[in-house]
């Protein structure tokens, strides 16, 4: 039997790669497998949204992946070949992050991006790699099929990556409550050319149901997606059925050519009765999956990883215990079911016919201008479907306290500061790294402060930034804006201890450490 290791990971997805990435930055035994001989030269998920690029930009992913994709600043909608709603993304009103975009990249490209970090940091995806079997009794014990026979191992935790017919669900003995939709949905990588917007994302409703053309890198590339109607012809679309659909519904003259991937497939909204069982985890399809209203997906199983892998790695070295690794599918189902539940309400509208299909023509073109005339309002859409606004104030291990401004369980906004040196920097770049941060805000030094940040790296096993932001010029010390302290909701002395995850743990509103040892003795150690 082969030595134990901490973690293995099934599947090597965009998922499985980010939790690698994350257990590998932390030096965390793991493996990561994959029963696919290579990596997929397709994939159906393509928009990398805002809260996603906060987290690959952690990894240094985040920039390369803008520079090799596509930001399109302009969304269109057209009801029965009218257009009826424009809206430039480049004034969405959203500027606490550096990343105020939908960037499509397809899943390949992301996935590339990730295994090259994951090589970057000394590790490798090992294919063909299958889990056969998966025991758990007194001991985690799991069956692999290798190129070179089969294989025994006894990982500490195992985590599904494996998707939709995750092996680590069915053997786990997970449920997966939900069900199929009735219509089938048809795909195609196309050249687009004619009388069109360039470069614009474009919704074309009709009473017959939607297509949607999402902008690809390269001149004039799009991805035409369609829905078929039950009773509808089935098998991958002929170029000649999506360039009839797009003439039915589309008030200019557009040509598709060349296409490079047509295929069709069928939708589920489904999710597992909880993330986490003991020793095995779930995370994203594996978990989840649902429509593709909204392109959240990929990325929210990039987030599932991104808040198990901290978690895991404090387990693996002994620092965290049961309440921490229950935080996972506490933390993160709660996402699972309302993403499910919105998009499930978004595809029924989109594609029921009969008289939901008037409504939809009918009530479409007068809620569509008044949403996005509003900056505000803007801002509120684009949050949700950047998942930007997701919190986990309702977590058992955040304090959510009182008081104005940014609670426990909340994304930690960015925004700008100038460091101690005097370069110009922003709060996302120095909470980069793998450990907690603990933020100090007060404009007077204080005797006990280096002590009190001592007992807080002892309690995390050694691993904490300090960052103390003062509006007074001292040593040591960067100047916050006045910006960066509105979005905080500073006013005056406190300490905010943010996780590796960017989500605020606790805030105390004075500079004694005591409350910040009791939440870490408390959601540590029990």
């Amino acid at each position: 039997m082969a030595n134990s290791i901490d973690v293995l990971i099934v599947g090597a997805g965009p998922t499985g790669l980010m939790l690698a990435c994350e257990l590998a930055l932390r030096k965390i035994a793991f493996r990561i497998i994959d029963k696919a001989p290579e990596r997929p030269s397709t994939s159906r998920a393509l928009a990398v949204q805002a809260r996603t690029l906060e987290v690959l930009a952690r990894h240094g992913l985040a920039e390369p992946l803008l520079a090799n994709g596509r930001t399109s600043l302009a969304a269109r909608a057209f009801v029965d070949r009218k257009e009826v709603a424009a809206v430039k993304l480049d004034d969405i009103g959203v500027e606490d992050t550096a990343y105020p975009v939908v960037l499509f990249a397809s899943q390949v490209v992301t996935e590339r991006a990730l295994e090259g970090r994951l090589r970057a940091l000394g590790h490798e995806v090992e294919r063909p790699v299958e889990l056969v079997s998966l025991d758990v009794g007194g001991q985690v014990r799991c069956t692999l099929q290798t190129p070179r026979g089969e294989e025994v191992i006894t990982p500490r935790f195992v985590v599904g990556c494996d998707g939709a017919h995750s092996v680590v669900r069915k053997q786990g003995g997970f449920s997966f409550e939900g069900d199929a939709y009735e219509s089938g949905f048809i795909l195609g990588d196309v050249r687009l050319e004619g009388d069109v917007p360039p470069g614009e994302i474009m919704f074309f409703i009709a009473k017959d149901g939607p297509l949607v053309a999402l902008p690809l890198v390269g001149e004039s590339r799009y991805r035409i997606i369609s829905i078929r109607a039950m009773g509808e012809s089935e098998g991958p679309p002929k170029l000649e059925e999506l360039q009839r659909r797009l003439d039915d519904r589309a008030p200019f003259k557009a040509r598709l050519s060349d296409p490079v991937w047509l295929t069709n497939f069928k939708l589920h909204h489904r999710i597992a009765n909880q993330f986490r069982d003991g020793p095995l985890f779930l995370c994203g399809d594996a978990a989840h999956i649902h429509s593709p209203a909204g392109g959240q997906g990929m990325n929210t199983g990039i987030q599932d990883a991104f808040n198990l892998g901290w978690k895991l790695a404090l387990a693996c070295r002994g620092l965290a215990g049961e309440t921490m690794l229950a935080s996972y599918s506490e933390e993160r189902r709660p996402v699972g079911v309302q993403l499910l539940q919105t998009t499930d309400r978004i595809f029924s509208g989109a594609t029921m016919s009969g008289l939901m299909g008037v409504v939809r023509t009918t009530l479409v073109p007068k809620l569509a201008p008044w949403v996005l005339a509003s900056k505000s309002r803007r801002a509120m859409l684009f949050r949700f479907l950047s998942e930007l606004r997701i919190s986990y104030r309702d977590s058992s291990v955040v304090h959510t306290g009182v008081g104005f401004g940014l609670q426990g369980g909340d994304r930690v906004p960015d925004g700008p500061l100038t460091l101690a040196d005097g370069a110009a920097s922003t709060l996302h770049l120095q909470l980069r790294g793998p450990e907690h941060k603990l933020l100090i805000w007060t404009d007077a030094p204080h005797a006990e402060l280096a002590s009190g940040a001592a007992a807080v790296r002892d309690a995390l096993g050694g691993e904490l930034g300090v960052l103390e932001l003062s509006s007074v010029k001292r040593s040591g010390a960067c100047a916050p804006s006045e910006v960066l302290k509105s979005r905080l909701g500073v006013r005056g002395p406190r300490m905010d201890l943010v996780r590796p995850d960017g989500h605020l743990a606790i805030r105390t509103d004075s500079l004694d450490v005591t409350p910040l040892l009791l939440h870490l003795r408390r959601t540590l150690r029990s």
